[in-house]
């Protein structure tokens, strides 16, 4: 049996079993946690989603749980509790028969249990009985007994280890080399920024993976992280891995409320996982505020049970026109959407023209379907059950709508609906599904709706991402104009009696600093209301994590991986910035190609930025809205990629921090235009850097810095001359001190390790000469001449000796001031006395002593400068 996590970890039995056999005892305990953590990992993970939430809530448990026992009270939930009549169907005809069968001898399922009861025997456990008929689930909670016996809560003497560890070793092996689970398609899946997927497998194949490979087209988005394939591609949530596939982890109790403990046994290193998502309580959760009403009402002119309009609304014209007018279309535009944020204002917007529908002769019916999860109120983010997940919960209630209590089954339900889809027996019909991203899986029910819709009945779908199925008529909601948002800052002022803290500057800051989303406008004010004064608008989206995620997480989840880069990259800096010397940093990606037009296009209709053009040359600048800013700001500080951004960060930061309103002088000079649109073009593949080189080198000269890129290019090519020839074109340039002092810094470095000492002394005198070289740098500098000049370290000529010590006493003595300690001075005395100036240096050597009289430095030259004069 080939299967990564177990091959590494017998690796490592192997070389404990050479150690001892009390250390290979307790690394086949490590291994047998591993294997009942990799089985219940992988079997919740097969869980199907539904309305109660056990997939969930057998996650919660195991996060927390601090002991093996716990898994293997899990497990019984997964087999014989609540759970397991929402095992994928394939997992209830394998793993779970495997399992759950009663097995004879002969079977790996007896076998591996009855060596596994032979090994507790044989440490003392005289209660085994060995039936004659064994179900292999009691396996795991034996082995909780043996592993709480042992490394638990007791102690073996060596000769029990020795007996112990051939059937507990036979047992283990038997399990990973025979369960069904460990037969399936495992693989790592890791979305590269062109969007494509590394596959790696886990087995002996990954064949169901290989429509993700490069050069292959596949729709579906997939997160990173490890994947088992039942009947479809399932994420295993609760196992983690490095990027390498070299270490898994897996959850080791230790719950807070910001992380808990993961473990590998196979390195025995412990990191940490993310709570946020298992904070949620796992009893019932309260129906949402949109949750369509019970049974159908006239309301009207209609049959519906649409909810109410939320109180303090503030139409939207130009998007209720538009919606109204495709909704109220007759022979176009089967299926709608509305695409936004969270809390942009989608689902009421939805309501407003449904409510006006519903007093025409349009529809008969108007059936609504919410499947939202949270809810988002003035008071924060509140968890709500999630009522629709797939055909058959909306079967299921439209069949109960409608009065068809006489279906029983769930596929009778399903097929009723798909019939009155296509010709409604109750006149014209619009389904509205609100919410539409959290439905269990998206796309596939996207597809039967679009199978079975017919005019002229229609259907409206709200989702905050609508990427991966193709509307008939996609309408983007994105923040309210200044006026409507002007509206509700009133509207809602008056509803917390806070009008009066309000002056107009407040309002236009709110305004401004949300970017018009309805719900950040409500938290601005809920907090004043709160406070009793206005405050620090910034200050109140930046404490607000739980708001800002309800808000932007899915959507974020959704964006495909250059996308993320590049909104990441974006928020390292809180400036506009010029589309062109964002193109310009993403030439650091040495291996891919990403469109970055379509990118920004990507995130633009995702509301992640705001694009504006320059009246002055037509050219494109980016900003972030503020709330989607602090967003990002926090994905940062965790995302793989952080260094990466950082130093991509820098390279805009370059370009000079901007404000919108200086977008109006236009971008940066069409030189460095040229010089990175002629760099991407080499980074790509398509031409050559020998053709270019007059033109960057000219353009280089023009802007200083580009002698640095044109440098990396040289190296990256493996030419170490011409990238230290570009390096000193720089140097001569006009820039700052500071900066030719880093790259002076760079040749000594080079120079060191290529044993080039006099090189390396060349610059670093270099480095001393400039006005940014402080007096402590300078010091340090001339101690490592002095010790190479001692140690002779490189032949040197006399005269160019005493060149560089001069040069050398000269700077020191130009930045003497009343910090230079007695070291310092010391170091000065040994360039006078290399220059056998040994006046000079016994006068500087005294003056050290004068600040320290217990110097070994200068006592030292002062014993060396006596010894000479005799």
């Amino acid at each position: 049996m080939v299967f990564l996590p177990f091959t590494k970890m017998f690796e490592r039995l192997e070389n404990s079993k050479q150690e001892s056999d009390s250390a290979y005892f307790l690394d086949l305990l490590y291994c047998g946690e591993m294997i009942t953590k990799t089985i219940i990992s992988g079997m919740i993970s097969s869980v199907i989603d539904d309305k109660n939430r056990n997939r969930y809530r057998l996650s919660h448990r195991v996060v927390r749980a601090d002991g093996i026992g716990e898994w293997s009270s899990v497990l019984d939930d997964l087999l014989t509790g609540l759970a397991s009549q929402f095992l994928d169907s394939d997992v209830r005809m394998n793993e779970m028969h495997e399992l759950t069968v009663k097995s004879d001898t002969g079977t790996w399922q007896y076998e591996s249990v009855n060596n596994l009861l032979i090994a507790m025997k044989s440490i003392g456990d005289n209660t085994i009985e060995i039936p004659k008929k064994i179900q292999a689930k009691i396996w795991f909670l034996n082995f909780a007994k043996l592993r709480n016996s042992t490394r638990g809560h007791g102690a073996l003497l060596p000769g029990e280890y020795k007996d112990a560890c051939i059937p507990l070793e036979n047992s283990i092996k038997l399990i990973v080399n025979n369960f069904y689970l460990f037969k399936r398609q495992w693989a790592f899946l890791y979305e590269n920024i062109s969007g494509k997927y590394r596959v790696s497998k886990l087995g002996l194949s990954s064949s169901h993976f290989d429509d993700l490979k490069p050069g292959l087209t596949n729709s579906a988005k997939f997160d990173n992280g490890l994947y088992i394939f039942f009947q479809r591609k399932t994420a295993v949530d609760l196992i983690s891995t490095t990027a390498d596939i070299e270490d898994f982890y897996f959850p080791n109790g230790n719950f807070r409320e910001k992380e808990f403990e993961l473990i590998s046994y196979i390195s025995g290193k412990i990191k940490y996982g993310d709570s946020s998502r298992f904070l949620i309580p796992v009893n019932e959760l309260p129906s949402s505020e949109t949750e369509g009403l019970g049974e159908l009402e006239v309301i009207g002119k209609t049959f519906s049970n649409i909810p109410p309009i939320y109180e303090n609304y503030v139409h939207r014209k130009v998007l209720e026109d538009e919606l109204y007018k495709v909704i109220s279309e007759n022979s176009r535009y089967p299926i709608i959407t509305l695409k936004g944020l969270g809390g942009i204002g989608k689902t009421s917007l939805a309501l407003s023209v449904l409510h006006k529908i519903t007093v025409e002769e349009r529809f008969d019916v108007i059936l609504w379907f919410s499947s939202r999860d949270i809810d988002l109120t003035a008071q924060g983010v509140k968890h709500v059950k999630n009522k629709i997940l797939n055909e058959e919960d909306i079967s299921s209630e439209f069949a109960e709508l409608v009065g068809r209590k006489d279906l029983k089954k769930t596929n009778e339900k399903v097929n009723f609906l798909s019939q009155e889809m296509s010709h409604s027996s109750n006149g014209p019909t619009l389904f509205v599904f609100d919410n539409f991203e959290t439905v269990k899986n998206p796309i596939e029910l996207f597809s039967w709706i679009d199978t079975y819709i017919r005019l002229p009945n229609k259907v409206l779908i709200t989702s905050r991402t609508s990427k991966n199925f193709k509307a008939d008529y996609p309408i983007e909601v994105s923040g309210m104009t200044y006026v409507e948002s002007e509206i509700l800052i009133k509207k809602t002022a008056e509803e917390f009696e806070i009008k009066h803290l309000l002056e107009n500057k407040d309002i236009e800051k709110i305004i401004q600093e949300s970017n018009g989303h309805p719900y950040v406008i409500r938290i601005f004010l809920s907090e004043i209301a709160k406070n009793k004064k206005v405050g620090d608008i910034k200050r109140i989206v930046a404490s607000k994590d739980e708001i800002l995620t309800a808000l932007f997480r899915r959507t974020y989840s959704s964006l495909t991986s250059a996308a993320k880069r590049v909104f990441l990259t974006l928020c390292s800096w809180r400036s506009v910035i010029p589309q062109i010397a964002l193109e310009a940093v993403m030439l650091r990606e040495e291996n891919e190609k990403i469109n970055i037009d379509d990118i920004i296009d990507e995130l633009r209709m995702s509301s992640f930025v705001d694009v504006t053009n320059s009246d002055k040359d037509s050219e494109t600048f980016l900003s972030v809205p503020f709330s989607a800013f602090i967003f990002g700001k926090s994905e940062l500080e965790v995302s793989s990629q952080k260094f990466a951004i950082q130093a991509d960060s820098k390279l805009l930061q370059d370009f000079g921090a901007a404000q919108q309103s200086q977008i109006a002088q236009g971008i940066t000079p069409q030189i460095i235009k040229k010089f990175k649109s002629i760099v991407l073009r080499i980074n790509s593949g398509k031409e050559k850097l020998e053709s270019h080189l007059p033109t960057l080198e000219f353009l280089a000269r023009k802007y200083p810095e580009a002698w640095n890129y044109l440098a990396d290019i040289h190296e990256e090519n493996g030419d170490i001359e011409k990238a230290h020839s570009a390096k000193k074109e720089f140097l001569k340039s006009d820039v700052e001190d500071k900066r030719k002092q880093t790259v002076w810094q760079e040749f000594a470095d080079y120079y060191r390790k290529k044993a080039e000492y006099f090189n390396e002394v060349t610059a670093l005198v270099e480095i001393c000469t400039l006005t940014s070289c402080d007096f402590t740098t300078i010091s340090s500098i001339v101690n490592t001449i002095n010790n190479y000049f001692q140690k002779f370290y490189f032949e040197i000529d006399s005269e160019v000796k005493k060149e560089v010590t001069r040069k050398l006493v000269d700077l020191m003595n130009s930045k003497v001031d009343n910090e230079v300690n007695a070291t310092d001075y010391s170091r000065l005395g040994w360039l006078y006395l290399h220059l056998k100036k040994q006046e000079e240096a016994l006068e500087v050597a005294k003056k050290g002593l004068e600040k320290d009289p217990n110097n070994l430095y200068c006592l030292k030259l002062v014993e060396r400068l006596r010894a000479n004069s005799f």
